[in-house]
């Protein structure tokens, strides 16, 4: 101990007693600089899996083999890869803190061996299946409409009828049916699915677009905000990348962006609900239907965010480079982009190859032709 304070490595053991959950109320208390959905996922990830575990230990009791055993634990009962991953990194964050505050020699959590998050699956889809989802979409609300206005047609006719006859169903006469419809419109759900696809936005991204954002005749999308839902309320922040960037905007969806953005204030949100209120993801895809036109489409399990990845896949189809679609897209590093678009294309490696054959056969065509003898071989055994 003599020698350990004369170091300054000597620790009060004292200050371990402290429980986990007194550490995570001084963590929680020094994150006001972080967004709130890490906010958010840091006190997910605490109350769902680190604080029923290890909530009431003293800090020092909490060693290496329990915290192994924890995640073994958390695995056998079926819990995600990336959920489990998490929940150690937030566990990892509080004895950190320890450390820094001298309550602890050092942090148990690490060097835990941890699952394997299997590779994010890639969907990307086909200009063709771009297309027809839009189409199917914009479908669904009006053939809606039109059965519900050919019901209540059919009932008062039905209604005159009886009334002609002197018969009644019932109802009364005075009491006239209603005429419910859908909200949604056509381009509810199309043109954000036309967005996503060919401008490569991100959902929060889309929520939070707003007219001023949008220059139709420098053909450019301002992407500065992004809005995200937490615990039922709206966000308002920077984009995920902290900075802000520009997109290209494809005549398709100038088109779009034209009819929604006319004779409206600045500041008003491109994408709304049809009530003019902000958009919010699930609500969204319920009144489209996403989930089942993506399923009559063949599409089940397709999500906004595969059209985003969509836009890549299309831009690298069209010709772009990794570094023009980083830059598009706002990740935060080309390799990122690489991960996911690189090895998208094997006919590109064709390509290379047939473009090094092009710059190659002349110069190979002049070398065959020089070293090509003229006259009879001397070395030939054959007699002319």
């Amino acid at each position: 101990m003599k020698a350990e304070q004369s170091r300054g490595e000597w620790i009060d053991p004292r200050r371990g007693k402290i429980s986990l959950d007194a550490v995570w109320e001084l963590f929680a208390a020094g994150q006001g600089h972080l967004e709130l959905t890490t906010r958010a996922n840091y006190r997910s990830a605490w109350g769902m899996r680190v604080q029923p575990q290890f909530g009431t230990w003293p800090i020092n009791r909490i060693g290496h083999s329990d915290i192994a055993g924890w995640v073994q634990t958390m695995q056998a009962r079926g819990d995600k890869p990336d959920s489990i991953r998490y929940a150690h990194r937030v566990l990892s964050l509080l004895l950190d803190l320890a450390v820094r505050d001298r309550r602890l020699h050092r942090n148990d959590a690490k060097d835990v061996n941890l699952p394997k998050v299997p590779p994010a699956r890639k969907r990307f889809l086909t200009v063709r299946q771009v297309h027809d989802l839009a189409k199917a979409l914009d479908a669904w609300p009006v053939a809606e409409n039109e059965r519900r206005r050919a019901a209540y047609d059919a009932r008062m006719d039905r209604r005159r009828e009886e009334s002609a006859k002197g018969t009644s169903t019932g109802e009364d006469p005075a009491r006239k049916p209603i005429l419910s419809l859908l909200a949604v419109r056509p381009g509810y759900g199309s043109d954000a699915v036309l967005v996503f696809a060919y401008c490569g936005l991100r959902w929060s991204e889309l929520a939070a677009l707003r007219v001023c954002d949008v220059d139709l005749a420098a053909r450019r999308l301002s992407v500065v905000e992004r809005t995200t839902e937490i615990g039922g309320r709206l966000d308002t922040a920077a984009p995920k990348s902290k900075k802000a960037r520009q997109v290209a905007i494809p005549r398709t969806v100038a088109r779009v962006l034209e009819a929604r953005i006319e004779g409206r204030p600045p500041d008003a949100l491109v994408f709304t609900t049809p009530r003019g209120q902000p958009l919010r993801n699930l609500n969204w895809r319920r009144d489209v239907r996403w989930n089942q036109v993506c399923a009559d489409l063949g599409l089940d399990g397709l999500t906004p965010h595969d059209l985003r990845r969509t836009f890549g896949s299309l831009a690298r189809l069209a010709g772009a480079d990794l570094k023009y679609i980083q830059k598009a897209m706002g990740h935060s590093s080309i390799t990122v982009t690489a991960e996911i678009y690189a090895q998208l294309f094997d006919s590109e490696l064709d390509q290379v190859s047939d473009a090094l054959d092009a710059l190659t056969e002349g110069v190979e065509n002049a070398m065959y032709a020089q070293n090509t003898p003229t006259g009879p071989d001397p070395d030939s055994d054959r007699t002319l």
